[in-house]
């Protein structure tokens, strides 16, 4: 039990260290209204900055065992898989990988919902994994992007 803990803390610890040295600083999109040309001009770019807000505040939650808070954060992304920005990629592979994502957010909901603090945080350390495959799937795998 104890040694799970520890894990637990050491891979948090891991990834908050990965997340600061791999995320510029920049202000919150929460706390900075978007310009209205930009918006036009990069609505993907504003949506992904959103689901990078909520997952930051996810992981602050955790961090600090506020768990109604990590559910908030939660249901937030898990609604933001529902909006049609989500699917830049038409293909089955890519609904395959929402699917999966979803069900971990959904999990992690139910987690910190249940007071589970280290089965929460297990569920993040998924999600953000699920989120790094993802991305590079996109990036560099994935059939022609919609615009």
């Amino acid at each position: 039990m104890v040694r799970s803990r520890l894990l637990v803390a050491g891979l948090l610890l891991a990834a908050s260290v990965a997340v600061a040295l791999a995320v510029p600083a920049r202000r919150s999109v929460a706390q900075e209204a978007p310009k209205s040309d930009s918006v036009e001009r990069e609505p993907l770019g504003y949506f992904m900055a959103r689901k990078l807000d909520h997952s930051q505040a996810l992981f602050a939650a955790l961090a600090v065992s506020d768990l109604a808070r990590a559910s908030q954060e939660a249901q937030k992304l898990a609604l933001l898989c529902l909006d049609e920005q989500w699917n830049v990629v038409q293909s089955p592979e890519y609904g395959e990988r929402t699917q999966d994502f979803r069900r971990t957010i959904g999990s992690l909901d139910k987690a910190a919902r249940a007071k589970d603090l280290s089965g929460a945080q297990l569920d993040y350390l998924q999600l953000a994994g699920q989120c790094f495959s993802c991305h590079k799937y996109v990036r560099d795998e994935s059939p022609p992007r919609r615009k």
